[in-house]
């Protein structure tokens, strides 16, 4: 499962399911065993792999897996198995819930997080607001309107008049 997200492969997931279908596997107790995975896989990621209820090669095994995603990928991946967990326990069709649940962590695997967003934008860095240059005041060309010239806006031609009605179009 952690290839197919390490590859980015939806399609791979989809046959995941139709292995666990094919096998007649229970497709609630798959989803608590991914999202257990999943939360081991941050714990070894970001805590104390002695937190892991495994054995020795198992955590070592954990812990290097975990190092190819970042601490947001397994923590989004947690969530979203934790999430699609509880859609399946009361989902009349658990095989759809379950292949698009998993689609949907391939998904999240393609997010980039803001500073890296707003890195590769390219411009200066956001500038704090305790140091943000007070706003400009407006700078408008509205006149009073007992002024006989007609105001004219940039880019625009003067408004015309249209028949006898008085009205102005612009």
């Amino acid at each position: 499962m952690t290839e197919a997200l390490t590859d980015s492969n939806p399609g791979r997931m989809l046959a995941i399911v139709e292995d666990l279908e094919r096998n007649g596997s229970n497709l609630q107790h798959f989803s608590r065993e991914v999202a257990r995975y999943f939360r081991n896989l941050l714990v070894a990621k970001v805590g104390d792999v002695k937190l892991i209820p495994a054995s020795a090669q198992e955590r070592d095994r954990l812990t290097q897996i975990a190092g190819s995603f970042s601490e947001e990928d397994l923590t989004r991946y947690l969530q979203l198995s934790l999430d699609l967990f509880t859609d399946l326990q009361a989902s009349l069709q658990p095989r759809f819930h379950l292949e698009l649940g998993l689609i949907r962590m391939v998904q999240a695997g393609r997010l980039i997080g803001i500073e890296e967003a707003l890195a590769g934008l390219g411009g200066p860095a956001p500038v704090p607001a305790t140091q943000a240059k007070p706003p400009a005041p407006p700078t408008s060309k509205i006149q009073h309107p007992t002024s006989k010239e007609q105001p004219t806006f940039a880019g625009h031609p003067r408004p015309m008049q249209s028949g006898n009605s008085g009205c102005t179009r612009l």
